[in-house]
């Protein structure tokens, strides 16, 4: 699984979707749980910072439900509603 998310030229899609793997991985393997989530929250930030504005997925994504207590996963989607809103919204 570490190869899938070791290529530096993945998409935004592609970060969240390796994303959505380790959060999903951490809440089945009890062993791997802490490491599995810090992994998936290290992967969801590189995917906003490639360009992922779907805000309203990540907050809804059932994939991500085992990070949803996490302080830093709350920052990361809150920042995401940021970012997606254009800076003016009346612009044509």
């Amino acid at each position: 699984m570490e190869e899938l998310t070791k290529a530096s030229q993945l998409s935004a899609d592609e970060w969240d979707d390796s994303a959505c793997v380790y959060a999903v991985a951490s809440g089945k393997v009890a062993d791997k749980k802490q490491e599995y989530a810090e992994r998936a929250m290290d992967l969801l930030q590189n995917a906003v910072k490639t360009g992922w504005r779907n805000a309203a997925h990540m907050a809804k994504d059932t994939d991500l439900d085992v990070l949803r207590d996490r302080d830093d996963f709350r920052r990361l989607v809150a920042g995401a509603f940021d970012r997606s809103f254009p800076v003016d919204p009346f612009a044509r």
